[in-house]
C-alpha cells in the first residue's frame, strides 16, 4: 500500500508534459520497468528507471534483449535523447499471434525478466471529428460564451470476435516556424474498451474522445532571442501578436486527429484495468481501496521492490484532418 504513488508514476513516466497521479504515501526505493513490443515500427521501448524518494534515475547500463516464443532474440541499445532502450534494428515490428518477453541484465548481478506476453490480432476502429458548440468562460466579459470547438469520436463496427483495445486521442500539426510537425499528446488520457464485458449492438458503438475548443493559431519562434521578440509593440492591433516579429497569426490552420489504438492481451488489459481503477479513487467511502497494481516484471538480486509492465500490443492508428478557422473579435 505504501507504492502506490511510484506504481502511479511508472505508468505515465513516458515522454510527456502532463502531471503523474499524486497519492500521499510514503517515500522509498524501487526499480521501475517500462517496456512494449509494438506492431508498429518505432513503437518498441524499454526504459529502466531507479526511483529513489521520488527522483528518478535513468539507467542505462544493461544489455537488454526480447525474446520471442520462437526463439527470435532482438537486442536493444541505449538512446540517450529518449531515455529509452530502442532496437537496434530501427525497423523491427512485433508479430501478431506472437508471445514475446524482455530480459535485462547488468554487471552487477541484477537480472530483470518478464513473463511473456502475447500480440493480439489488431481491430479496426476509426475516428470521427464534427462541429460542436461548448460553454467557455470568458475572461473579458466575465461570462460563459457560446465557443466553437469539434467533438472526435471512435467508431467501434460489431464484431463477434473477442478483443481488448486502450484507445488514446492525439493531435498534431505543423507548426509555422518549424518544419515537424507538433504532436500534443496527454499520456495519461486513454479510454479501455472490450466487447467481452460491453456489448457492441449491429450497427456499432460510439465512443465519445475528447472535444477540442477552436481557438487563435498562434505561433511563437522560439529561436530568436527575447530582446529582439518585444522590439516592437503596436496598438490597435489587427491580430493577436501585435506587430511581435516573432509571433505568427493565422485564422485557419489543419490540424491532423489521430486515433491511436493498441490491441491488448486479457492480462495486460487487466492490468490497465486496475490503473483505471486508482486512477478514479476519489477516497470516498464507496471507492475501490486503493491497491498495488501487480505488473509481470521480476527481478533477481535486486535490493528494491521492482514495479512494471513488459506488454505486447497490435498497433494502429486512425486519423483525419480538419482545417480549423478562428475569428478574431
Amino acid at each position: 500500500m505504501r507504492y502506490l504513488k511510484h506504481i502511479i508514476l511508472l505508468l505515465f513516466i513516458l515522454s510527456s508534459c502532463s502531471e503523474p497521479f499524486e497519492f500521499d504515501v510514503e517515500e522509498g526505493a524501487f526499480n521501475v520497468i517500462d517496456a512494449k513490443v509494438s506492431t508498429a515500427e518505432g513503437g518498441s521501448y524499454v526504459r529502466i528507471i531507479a526511483l529513489n524518494d521520488s527522483t528518478e534515475t535513468l539507467r542505462n547500463d544493461f544489455t537488454v534483449q526480447v525474446i520471442s516464443d520462437r526463439g527470435e532474440v532482438v537486442d536493444f541499445s541505449y538512446d540517450r535523447s529518449s531515455g529509452n532502450y530502442l532496437p537496434v534494428d530501427p525497423t523491427f515490428r512485433g508479430d501478431n499471434g506472437v508471445r514475446y518477453r524482455f530480459s535485462a541484465f547488468n554487471n552487477d548481478g541484477i537480472l530483470f525478466d518478464s513473463s511473456y506476453d502475447s500480440i493480439p490480432d489488431s481491430f479496426p476502429i476509426d475516428i470521427n471529428i464534427a462541429d460542436t458548440l461548448v460553454l467557455k468562460l470568458s475572461t473579458v466579459l466575465d461570462s460563459f460564451i457560446l465557443t466553437e470547438a469539434v467533438v472526435s469520436t471512435a467508431i467501434v463496427p460489431f464484431t463477434s470476435d473477442v478483443f481488448y483495445s486502450r484507445l488514446k486521442l492525439v493531435y498534431a500539426y505543423q507548426d509555422y516556424w518549424m518544419s515537424d510537425s507538433t504532436i500534443v499528446e496527454e499520456i495519461d488520457n486513454f479510454i479501455l474498451f472490450n466487447n467481452f464485458q460491453v456489448d457492441i449492438p449491429s450497427s456499432g458503438a460510439i465512443i465519445p474522445l475528447g472535444i477540442r475548443v477552436n481557438e487563435p493559431w498562434l505561433f511563437f519562434d522560439a529561436t530568436q532571442p527575447a530582446a529582439f521578440c518585444n522590439s516592437v509593440i503596436l496598438f490597435n492591433c489587427p491580430n493577436p501578436c501585435c506587430g511581435n516579429p516573432c509571433c505568427h497569426f493565422e485564422d485557419r490552420w489543419v490540424m491532423d486527429f489521430r486515433l491511436v489504438q493498441e490491441s491488448l492481451s486479457p492480462a495486460t488489459y487487466d492490468y490497465w484495468e486496475n490503473v483505471e481503477k486508482l486512477r478514479n479513487n476519489d477516497g470516498l467511502i464507496f471507492d475501490t481501496f486503493p491497491f498495488p497494481v501487480e505488473g509481470n516484471v521480476e527481478c533477481t538480486g535486486c535490493d528494491n521492490q521492482t514495479l512494471g509492465l513488459f506488454q505486447a500490443v497490435s498497433e494502429s492508428v486512425s486519423s483525419v484532418q480538419r482545417e480549423l478557422r478562428v475569428l478574431v473579435q
